[in-house]
């Protein structure tokens, strides 16, 4: 009934393992050319937040990049994808004209330990390895006539933590989840399919605030 509203629909995937920082990257530069003008496109990651230092950093005034962490990080050469990366490669659809909605359910900084909370958080610690990238690409919600929206599931300073669905229906092993990620499939159960983003965010936040989450 919901994707009626649209008449043709692709989703492309990458869970667990097959999400590498060359697979997402990779996956996002294809779809960057495939996609036509007045198209949707919806990045949603699911996964850990972190930061990489990075000495020549033009916008992040404690020389720190925000970053999404890649299933392949523990390699020698691997690092982190940094928000100026995806910020460029969302240029390139912006650009086109695309309407897109990009969701983070995940820590948004590396200034605060893991082991400081109770629960599992969305942070991984973050990584010491100095970018010295001094690129400066345009945010895309900067870019003129921009059609982004940018849903995180906290604020810069902040964990986004996990937490267990009480549905008994839904069997014990599948029910935790990012807390955010939770809130957000409640709502969108319930809400029309022609909710304004202002009303998902706001029922999305009340939620999170009654799973007693500290996170804004």
């Amino acid at each position: 009934e919901k994707s009626s509203l649209f008449k043709n629909i692709e989703m492309h995937s990458l869970y667990d393992g097959d999400a590498t920082k060359d697979n997402i990257l990779k996956k996002l530069e294809e779809l960057s050319t495939k996609v036509h003008q007045e198209d949707v496109f919806i990045f949603y990651y699911a996964g850990h937040g972190s930061q990489i230092r990075n000495s020549m950093a033009q916008n992040d005034d404690d020389g720190y990049n925000e970053t999404i962490v890649p299933a392949d990080v523990w390699r020698k050469d691997t690092v982190d994808i940094t928000d100026k990366q995806v910020s460029a490669i969302f240029g390139e659809f912006v650009k086109k004209k695309i309407k897109l909605t990009a969701i983070f359910d995940c820590c948004q900084s590396g200034s605060m330990a893991r082991g400081l909370f109770d629960g599992k958080s969305r942070y991984i610690n973050r990584n010491e390895y100095d970018l010295k990238d001094a690129s400066n690409p345009t945010p895309p919600e900067e870019m003129t006539k921009s059609g982004y929206l940018r849903i995180s599931a906290s604020q810069a300073d902040e964990v986004a933590k996990e937490h267990m669905d009480d549905n008994p229906n839904v069997p014990i092993e599948k029910r935790t989840h990012g807390a955010f990620t939770l809130a957000l499939m409640k709502v969108l159960d319930q809400q029309s399919a022609k909710a304004s983003a202002q009303n998902i965010f706001t029922a999305v936040r009340a939620i999170i605030k009654s799973f007693s989450k500290p996170q804004e």
